[in-house]
């Protein structure tokens, strides 16, 4: 409880030293989650400033939110701040998440929960490449595949319900976003050529019998969704 606390005390300091109401309002940026270096206290004569490389980053952010290499789908997660001293002290990260002005508050302080990270269900797919690609590197496995005379190797990923619990209800990735990032990740892998094809599947079905209950036509909810990933990316 006294961690937490310290945790709490620290948020509401920050919140408090950046303020929102009167400064910059963006009209690309509905969310600024900060990731503050816990335990580090502000010092008072660093607070003014502090708040002017915040609006300052923020502003440039959002005025080139639509030009910005680095930012994916509604999401640009900032962790290095080289023009502003100040924020590298004291901010580890800032996720910016796009959206329409609502006229409230658009600055969060991280809660202990963690902020919502939509590049996990990206990492998964990657992992799931790797893990595959490793296997099959085995000589074992290569000596099975050219025993029983297997010209042609395909790959077929699944998706489903774990993507999309990982994906909802909050600013989620589409499924082309996901699938690009793993046809990207696939096309540099130096064992890339272990599969002819490689393919990523993503179904799920639907609940009908919640369906039933909201009035909703059977089916309602269902996806059947296929890229193919390698040699050239193209969903289906």
């Amino acid at each position: 409880m006294s961690a937490a606390q310290h945790r709490e005390d620290q948020r509401e300091h920050l919140m408090k030293v950046i303020g929102w109401e009167q400064e910059y309002q963006p009209t690309n940026i509905v969310l600024a989650s900060i990731e503050p270096r816990w335990g580090l206290k502000i010092a008072a004569a660093d607070e003014a400033a502090l708040r002017q490389e915040f609006y300052k980053c923020a502003t440039q952010v959002d005025q080139t939110w639509f030009t910005n290499p680095q930012r994916f789908g509604r999401a640009y997660y900032r962790t290095e701040f080289v023009s502003f001293p100040l924020m590298a002290t004291y901010l580890g990260a800032i996720r910016y998440i796009d959206g329409s002005p609502h006229g409230l508050n658009w600055i969060q302080v991280e809660p202990d929960g963690g902020a919502y990270d939509p590049m996990v269900s990206v990492q998964r797919l990657e992992d799931a490449l790797q893990d595959k690609l490793a296997k099959f590197a085995k000589p074992d496995r290569q000596a099975k595949l050219a025993k029983h005379k297997i010209v042609e190797n395909y790959l077929l990923i699944h998706g489903g319900w774990n993507s999309y619990v990982s994906n909802s209800p909050h600013h989620p990735l589409t499924l082309d976003e996901i699938a690009k990032r793993g046809a990207e990740f696939y096309a540099t892998h130096p064992q890339r050529n272990l599969f002819n094809r490689v393919w990523f599947y993503d179904s799920l079905d639907s609940a009908d019998d919640v369906n039933a209950l909201f009035g909703l036509p059977a089916g309602t909810g269902r996806v059947r969704w296929l890229a193919q990933l390698w040699p050239t990316l193209r969903v289906y």
